[in-house]
């Protein structure tokens, strides 16, 4: 059950990005084309996050990167960064929300982002050229630390 309500959260973040195709884009930012998610978390930021290597997988233009942990034998997905390029916050903006408490705005490394109020955490940060979204689905306990991080390595 735990699963299939991480996989929803995850899918639902992916169609709302998706749902704001054909946006108008400015020029600027890195080119999100050429990033592999699981390669914006080095390795010693994932030690210290008690996470080895994420296992990346492709849904349509977006990219994403699962890290997981062990639980009573199990693996439990702590967190997917998905890389959307050529998107924007616009498209998450106008589209029905999944999330109970819906988007708040935010700012991720001066960058504007939205964030669910609602239970589980998803953040979404407009990168000039497309979008960075994390799924951390267990917990908030540290809400928004990878992919601060994430957008900090980005932007190096």
């Amino acid at each position: 059950m735990r699963m299939i309500t991480i996989m929803t959260a995850v899918l639902a973040t992916a169609g709302l990005v998706l749902s704001g195709a054909g946006c108008a884009r400015g020029a600027g930012g890195p080119d999100l084309a050429a990033v592999a998610p699981c390669d914006l978390l080095t390795p010693a930021q994932l030690a210290t996050a008690g996470l080895g290597a994420g296992r990346a997988a492709d849904t349509g233009p977006a990219r994403s990167c699962t890290w997981t942990r062990r639980d009573a034998g199990f693996a439990v997905p702590v967190a997917t960064l998905l890389v959307f390029p050529g998107e924007d916050l616009d498209g998450i903006r106008s589209a029905p929300t999944p999330f109970s408490g819906g988007y708040t705005d935010a700012e991720v490394g001066g960058l504007a982002a939205l964030r669910t109020s609602g239970p589980g955490c998803t953040t979404v940060v407009d990168v000039g050229s497309g979008l960075l979204s994390m799924v951390e689905p267990t917990g908030c306990a540290d809400r928004g630390t990878m992919i601060e991080l994430a957008v900090a390595n980005l932007l190096a």
